[in-house]
């Protein structure tokens, strides 16, 4: 038995099957995906990009934005390729819509299927604290908290926010958090941190959103003596090692070491008052290669070494007379002996009439043949200066390469000839020599020779 189908009814089911809710792929339409609902997007924070699918639709769209109040024109004209970077407009509202219309008012268009929130980007510094102290060369973290930013960018000032640096121009903003070993950047106790959109194009005085720290201090020791290229001497002067220091109380205290290869550091003092000098009994290590380090005492903190290795040597040169507390008498004359080894070609007399504060040359004490070892002095108390003075031999050339004596009393009554006047005596010149019981050749270092009357 033979079953026959009208052909009408053959063709009513295929149009039921090509139709029935489904346009087969032919009819136009524009389609929103994002925004469509439920996301929040941040203004002043990054761009965003509104995408749409589209069939049939010409060249260009048209684009609005629902503020939660009212329509509103993004683009005119944009190119349909399906996405478009929008600039978010500084609106705050959770009922947001996207609308995507064919261009030039046509009938095909299609918006967010629900509200997305529109809301301030922002960033925050959360470390350092406001009257931090970081000593520079030691690791800190840099934190912050972000919302709606992709990247950041951060900033230090030294001089409370006048100009920046960069510590990382370009950093997740995600992670919250930024590792500086506080380098590169000088002392300050009005530091600054500044945290920005990376992704914002505009300068970073001008990025938003943008946060600042309140003021911290940047901790620093800077050794400025030695510093590098200097020759000191064993058995010479005592040196000076001198620092500055910023955003350290006064009351720190330091340690102070050296080395000669950067690697092994030898104690020089503990504990020192943090003044910025200390003065160092050269020790008998000698080197080309030494470096001075101070830093804060217990090790911890910030510190800071010669910037280039200085040299300790042998000193060349040494005092034979006198060497001891002597008396010479004023106005008569004194040999000042000594010996110099090696390149000391050339020597200076010097004198202090203040225990070796401040130096003065000799008269006639000045660049002497150093191989001579001999410098015969007609002791003359400078006016106004007191009755001891102490005596040094340096090296011309290098005047850290020197012997200094013990101090020498001068007794001012003893003697002839012009002389300054001994404390508590009357202004009655004195016209006539004065002769005492107490010969030259009594008088440590004196010549044989009898006073000038």
């Amino acid at each position: 038995m033979s079953h026959r189908i009208p052909i009408v009814g053959i063709l009513f089911a295929g149009v039921l099957g090509g139709g029935c809710g489904d346009d087969g792929g032919t009819s136009p339409f524009v389609r929103v995906t994002a925004p469509n609902g439920g996301e929040t997007w941040y203004f002043q924070g990054d761009d965003r990009d509104i995408t749409w699918e589209s069939s049939g639709v010409g060249d260009t769209v048209d684009i609005q934005y629902y503020d939660g109040t009212s329509w509103n024109f993004e683009a005119s004209g944009v190119s349909n390729t399906g996405s478009y970077t929008w600039q978010m407009p500084d609106v705050a509202s959770p009922a947001c819509l996207v609308r995507v219309t064919e261009a030039g008012g046509g009938a095909l268009q299609d918006e967010s299927d629900a509200a997305f929130t529109i809301a301030p980007a922002s960033v925050t510094v959360d470390s350092p604290a406001a009257a931090a102290e970081w000593p520079r060369g030691g690791p800190q973290r840099i934190e912050w908290t972000a919302v709606g930013l992709t990247n950041v960018g951060i900033e230090v000032s030294t001089d409370n926010g006048a100009t920046y640096q960069d510590v990382v121009a370009s950093t997740d903003a995600s992670a919250g958090s930024y590792d500086w070993d506080v380098t590169g950047v000088a002392g300050s106790t009005q530091a600054v941190m500044r945290v920005s959109d990376a992704n914002d194009p505009a300068p970073p005085p001008d990025r938003t959103p943008s946060a600042t720290s309140g003021a911290f201090s940047i901790q620093t020791i800077e050794v400025t003596s030695p510093n590098g290229g200097e020759h000191w001497f064993h058995q010479g002067t005592d040196e000076k090692i001198t620092w500055s220091r910023v955003g350290l109380l006064g009351d720190d205290y330091v340690d102070l070491h050296y080395s000669t290869d950067g690697t092994i550091w030898n104690e020089i003092a503990l504990a020192e008052w943090n003044d910025g000098t200390y003065s160092w009994t050269i020790p008998n290590t000698f080197s080309s290669t030494v470096l001075v380090r101070v830093r804060q005492a217990g090790g911890t903190g910030t510190e800071d070494v010669s910037d280039a290795p200085f040299s300790i040597a042998q000193g060349t040169v040494a005092l034979v007379n006198p060497t001891t507390t002597v008396t010479w008498v004023e106005w008569f004359d004194y040999d000042i002996q000594w010996t110099a080894l090696g390149s000391t070609a050339n020597v200076d007399i010097l004198g202090s009439w203040d225990s070796g504060t401040t130096w003065d040359p000799i008269p006639g004490g000045s660049g002497l043949d150093a191989s001579s070892g001999l410098f015969t002095w007609n002791l003359c108390r400078p006016a106004g200066e007191g009755y001891s003075v102490k005596i040094r031999v340096a090296d011309s050339a290098e005047p850290s390469n020197a012997d200094t004596s013990e101090t020498v009393l001068i007794d001012p009554i003893t003697g002839s000839g012009p002389r300054e006047q001994a404390p508590g005596e009357d202004d009655t010149p004195v016209s006539e020599p004065i002769v005492t019981a107490v010969f030259p050749s009594a008088v440590t270092g004196a010549s044989s020779l009898p006073p000038r009357f």
